[in-house]
């Protein structure tokens, strides 16, 4: 792994051709071995849109469809870099299993947590429940809508119990 490099990013939404170009020349400016993206708010995603989002090479992808206008995660990876041996879509995140020539299993689980207090313990709760089915390395990366810090927050209210959680 001393060669990959990570692409992780919240889009705010693939569905204009101006943010698809933005995020394709970004990836061929760094080339990453793996690009995470969240809050591509489609609801379906096609060979197709993976060229036109990310250029040639990374014909490898999981996606977690957008509700609606919400959400979305996209998993892509280069070609020849990795193999994928297999993957876990859930409410929250995509989980995928990889392998570098003949190196170890390892995880990579991209998470789009969501933006109600109300879910963020459902949240919380499937990722607990995603590295219990992620045996070995676990790499957990993403858009988690949460604070780790009161610090962070912009503003006076905090709800401490969910920091904790967290």
């Amino acid at each position: 792994m001393d060669q990959c490099s990570f692409l992780i990013w919240n889009v705010r939404g693939l569905n204009s051709r101006a943010r698809k170009d933005n995020v394709k020349t970004l990836v061929l400016d760094i080339k990453p071995s793996l690009i995470c993206l969240q809050e591509t708010k489609m609801s379906t995603i096609s060979d197709f849109d993976i060229l036109s989002i990310l250029g040639t090479g990374y014909s490898n992808f999981v996606f977690s469809p957008a509700q609606g206008t919400r959400g979305g995660i996209l998993v892509a990876w280069r070609d020849g870099v990795f193999t994928h041996n297999s993957h876990v879509i859930r409410e929250y995140s995509v989980s995928i299993q990889l392998q570098m020539a003949s190196g170890p299993l390892w995880w990579f689980t991209g998470v789009y947590g969501p933006h109600q207090d109300n879910l963020k313990q459902a949240f919380l709760q499937e990722l607990s429940e995603v590295r219990a089915g992620c045996d070995g390395p676990w790499i957990l990366a993403g858009d988690f809508n949460q604070i780790c810090r009161s610090e962070d927050k912009n503003n006076p209210c905090i709800n401490r119990a969910l920091l904790r959680r967290f």
